[in-house]
């Protein structure tokens, strides 16, 4: 029977195997683990005991790269070693080699791993648009558990003004000033502004839930050195960059392949910088002897095209360049290390697996659900996976289920100028299927020769939809004069 929902209707919180197989971990770190409901009979715990269960929680470490895709990665697969404290890290952890991300621009995605919840339902979909006020952060979560909270970002999208500071003790938007102009700094600089708050924190025997989100592989490519010649020597950064706005046609075949190849030398750059700067961070956590303590979540916001379907960089589509992310997970001890996790995992997973690890059951409202049942040899959930993107020229939605793939744009095909990104489908409407398994790079449109197939993941959307989205618009944010020309020089406007 297909599956109508990713989502069962009731959700046990381990698997009976799972619950030992993290049990062990938590207990072999040092940390303990209570399960959600008491024995039958059991006396409720003393406020004592519940201090000193919150005192063993293990601490979580959520580092998302922004614009990293999967594919270039060692650990996934990719022939250049862009990655090589990641793929060390992978080793120790448990690598899920199908995560998809649930749309292709920051905003969204970094809403719904901070929260749980889809584009449609927490609604900082557009540019102006935040988190919705009744849809609850992690971190607020998090901190009424007990937990120190803080999130490091380097992103203009990312800030207070759009509700993602909610539930943080210390949240830093990190930038330099350029004359009078705010910047986005380097994971570097991201590394030391967050072990700073490790060292600084005023009561070290708490928990903590610490987010660095980075930017280095986000347009436009311009790796520091020793990274920038180390897969793209002699390559002319400028001209290389330039490719906002181009799409298929505007350039020739040889030009494309040129500036695709020398983009993408750039990319991994950036790349194998930002790795470096993960490693330390590890290394750091390792040294303070929190790293087994601790469970570190790998993982990024979205991916990037590189004129693969005939766009560049992200906001555009929702092919599987843009959705393909990394998520890794080391637990603490890193006990389950050298696993792969076969079985889909989404980004609405990821809240639910965090709070699980604290011991603190997921709300009915969250979606997703933990992926620790999966890494301890349960079952998957069985359904569907969910991507949006929402523009004021055009919508696009996609469903995953399996290995196919119905995705459905709608739009004028023509430059749009205010907000992210560009051009829509061909005509009003396009729309595509493809078998993933036997077309990875979607080329092939079977459309025509599955109607029935489509016409039940069509509908599969609309029942989400209907189900998922906020029965109120979102309220706007009102962008300044600094943070719009931040918002421009990463190419949010036009």
């Amino acid at each position: 029977m297909t599956p109508t929902a990713r989502y069962p209707a009731s959700r046990s919180r381990f698997s009976a195997r799972a619950v030992g197989a993290v049990a062990l971990v938590l207990a072999a770190a040092g940390c303990g683990t209570k399960q959600v409901e008491p024995a039958a009979g059991a006396a409720a715990p003393t406020a004592e005991e519940s201090a000193a269960a919150r005192a063993e929680r293990p601490n979580l470490v959520l580092y998302v790269v922004d614009t990293l895709r999967a594919d270039h990665l060692g650990c996934y697969g990719y022939d250049r070693p862009t990655s090589p404290r990641l793929d060390a890290f992978a080793r120790e952890g448990v690598r899920f080699a199908e995560a998809r991300a649930q749309s292709s621009w920051t905003k969204p995605a970094m809403a719904t791993i901070l929260t749980g919840l889809h584009p449609v339902t927490h609604g900082a979909e557009r540019r102006a648009q935040g988190i919705a006020p009744e849809a609850r952060t992690l971190a607020e979560r998090l901190s009424e558990a007990g937990y120190d909270t803080a999130m490091f970002t380097t992103n203009p999208t990312v800030v207070e003004k759009f509700g993602f500071g909610r539930g943080f003790d210390r949240f830093e938007y990190v930038h330099q000033l350029q004359g009078r102009k705010r910047r986005s700094v380097r994971s570097a600089e991201m590394h030391r502004a967050a072990t700073a708050w490790l060292d600084g924190r005023a009561a070290p025997e708490r928990p903590f839930f610490l987010v660095v989100h980075t930017l280095d592989p986000h347009d436009p490519y311009r790796p520091e050195e020793p990274y920038r010649s180390r897969f793209a020597p002699g390559v002319d950064v400028a001209s290389a960059c330039c490719f906002r706005g181009e799409r298929l046609g505007e350039l020739s075949a040889e030009e494309a392949a040129i500036r695709r190849r020398d983009s993408m030398a750039l990319y991994d750059g950036e790349i194998a910088a930002n790795d470096a700067s993960f490693g330390r961070l590890v290394d750091d956590l390792r040294a303070r002897r929190l790293l087994d303590r601790s469970a570190v979540v790998f993982t990024s916001d979205h991916g990037e095209e590189f004129h693969e379907h005939g766009g560049w960089r992200h906001a555009e589509s929702l092919f599987e360049e843009v959705l393909r992310v990394p998520l890794v997970l080391r637990l603490p001890g890193g006990t389950s290390s050298g696993v792969t996790v076969v079985d889909p995992a989404d980004q609405i997973d990821i809240a639910p697996t965090l709070l699980d690890l604290a011991s603190i059951p997921a709300p009915p409202e969250l979606p997703g659900v933990s992926l620790l049942p999966v890494i301890g040899g349960g079952a998957a959930p069985p359904g569907e996976s969910l991507a949006w993107l929402r523009h004021p020229a055009f919508d696009v939605v996609a469903i995953r289920d399996g290995n196919w793939k119905w995705l459905r744009h709608e739009g004028a095909l023509r430059e749009v100028t205010g907000e992210v990104g560009g051009v829509a489908g061909a005509g009003e409407a396009a729309e595509a299927l493809y078998d993933l398994e036997a077309d990875p790079g979607e080329r092939r449109n079977l459309l025509e020769a599955e109607p029935a197939r489509r016409r039940a993941l069509a509908l599969r959307v609309k029942e989400a939809r209907a189900r998922l989205a906020r029965r109120q618009a979102a309220g706007e944010v009102e962008i300044d004069p600094a943070l719009d020309a931040e918002l421009r020089a990463l190419g949010y406007l036009r």
